[in-house]
């Protein structure tokens, strides 16, 4: 049987690890037949071509190397021609170790290049440019995430924080940067269903609108998706003056944090929304010419159309933007609809999902006045929790004043994370990290703005609330010209 090309088993093995980036064993391990067949009679087999059962341990239980049976060479030995039966052993065996490099042998290729360095640039290949541009992009963001940052001060109200703090403020990212992580974005989001299923503990974040010094705050009091899992529910973008910075810097946590960081799709993740209210024309602002601004706001239009639409939290909360429609019976429905498209309809259950919001002056449905979705009362949203056995909505898209409100007895709450929306309704921004409650206070969450916590669900869920004031503004970066003169 002729033996696979190096390159055909890599893509081969690329593919197979897509889906976790990090490669599950079992992946490997159905796998691990097929790359046996595909090298027999490579050279250094014993006899009948097939490879020496010493040089090919099982996937997981001990490093390739020592001497092959039947006289053939162990796959550390660096032999001509035998490139490809030694990439077949190591691709899988590397995947099904997570990713663990220190057995990995460090002989050269014909070519000069290290079979370690061909290696980790096939298994790369799909987000080792994201995660390159994302790791720039974080490290440009950490300080003003840490708990040491200072507020740099209001623009036009009060004194402007020091130069240097202007000049550290993160720019938008690069074009090519924007570019890796779109890519990187679309292919981890492609591979997650419509309804994602989560666990307790979580960090559940609202709107940030590009108001990226409300999103900074969540992370400098919450921690980071290393030490937490956080969902954010939609409206990324708009309306504040740096979406870029703040999709960018989304993004950059969701191909960092894949397992952690876990995105549902807003009504502002639309083109057409998009056009209207402030990303495009800020793409334009960036993005100079024609063909550039038009590309970065295409190929963040294209990660829109990705994301998931809603998600529950240990099966008992449903997390959305905008809340459930008459048309959705069950929430496994969610699963069949087709997400990958841009949102143009003023009807039916994505739009529903994206844009109705709950009235407490209605008992059932009816068509909201935004021109978009349905409001829902209170028989509605009890109707909707009770057939599918859940507890409380959860969800965004509508601004109030304390950040933070509960109606229907606590069925229904809504969260809005950018304080002082649009830069003049003076509201309080928040956040909420939701817990199994233990029937104890584990204090897990010391923030000194926690302002409530609440046991729902006949004490089986704890909800701690974390709201904070007005932020003073970063400066708008058309404006930060006069701080330079």
């Amino acid at each position: 049987m002729e033996r696979v090309p190096l390159d055909v088993v890599g893509r081969l093995c690329v593919e197979l690890a897509a889906a976790d980036d990090g490669v599950s064993s079992w992946r490997m391990l159905v796998a691990w037949p097929c790359l046996w067949r595909a090298t027999r009679g490579a050279p250094g087999s014993s006899g009948g071509g097939a490879p020496a059962a010493s040089a090919v341990p099982p996937p997981g239980l001990q490093a390739p190397g020592g001497g092959g049976g039947g006289g053939g060479a162990g796959p550390g030995t660096a032999r001509p021609g035998a490139a490809e039966a030694d990439a077949a052993v190591w691709l899988p065996l590397f995947l099904a170790t997570g990713g663990d490099l220190s057995w990995f042998p460090r002989g050269t290729e014909e070519s000069g290049v290290t079979w370690r360095e061909r290696f980790l640039e096939n298994m790369r290949g799909p987000l080792r440019k994201a995660r390159e541009a994302a790791r720039s992009i974080l490290a440009r963001h950490q300080w003003f995430m840490s708990t040491n940052y200072g507020n740099p001060g209001t623009i036009g109200d009060n004194e402007v924080a020091s130069l240097a703090q202007l000049m550290d403020l993160p720019p938008v990212p690069e074009l090519d940067q924007l570019h890796a992580l779109t890519k990187g974005a679309i292919f981890l989001l492609k591979k997650e269903p419509n309804l994602i299923t989560l666990q307790f503990p979580i960090v559940i974040v609202g709107d940030i609108h590009g108001q990226l010094e409300d999103l900074h705050h969540v992370f400098k009091l919450l921690g980071s998706p290393q030490q937490r899992s956080f969902l954010f529910l939609g409206d990324y973008v708009d309306k504040g003056y740096h979406s870029l910075q703040c999709i960018s810097l989304i993004f950059a946590l969701k191909i960092l944090f894949p397992s952690s960081v876990t995105l549902l799709r807003g009504n502002h993740e639309t083109r057409q929304m998009t056009q209207v209210h402030g990303l495009c024309d800020e793409c334009k602002t960036a993005y100079e010419d024609m063909t550039s601004w038009e590309s970065s706001w295409e190929w963040l239009c294209d990660a829109f159309e990705c994301l998931p639409l809603a998600a529950t939290v240990g099966n008992k909360v449903f997390a959305v933007h905008g809340g459930p429609s008459p048309e959705l019976t069950e929430i496994s429905d969610i699963l069949k609809l087709d997400r990958f498209v841009d949102i143009t309809t003023d009807e039916g259950i994505i739009t529903d999902l994206l844009w109705s919001d709950p009235d407490s002056e209605a008992e059932d449905w009816s068509l909201s006045p935004r021109g978009a979705g349905h409001l829902f009362g209170h028989c509605a949203s009890e109707s909707f929790l009770n057939r599918n056995n859940l507890q409380f909505i959860i969800r965004s898209h509508q601004l109030v004043m304390e950040g933070i409100h509960w109606e229907f007895d606590n069925r229904v709450c809504t969260i809005y994370s950018c304080s002082n929306y649009a830069y003049r309704c003076g509201n309080s921004g928040a956040a909420v990290v939701i817990e199994e409650c233990t029937g104890r206070h584990s204090g897990t969450t010391t923030v000194g703005t926690m302002r409530n916590e609440k046991i729902l669900a006949g004490g089986t869920i704890l909800v701690r609330e974390i709201a904070w004031p007005t932020l003073p503004l970063y400066p708008y970066p058309s404006q930060m010209h006069k701080y330079f003169i």
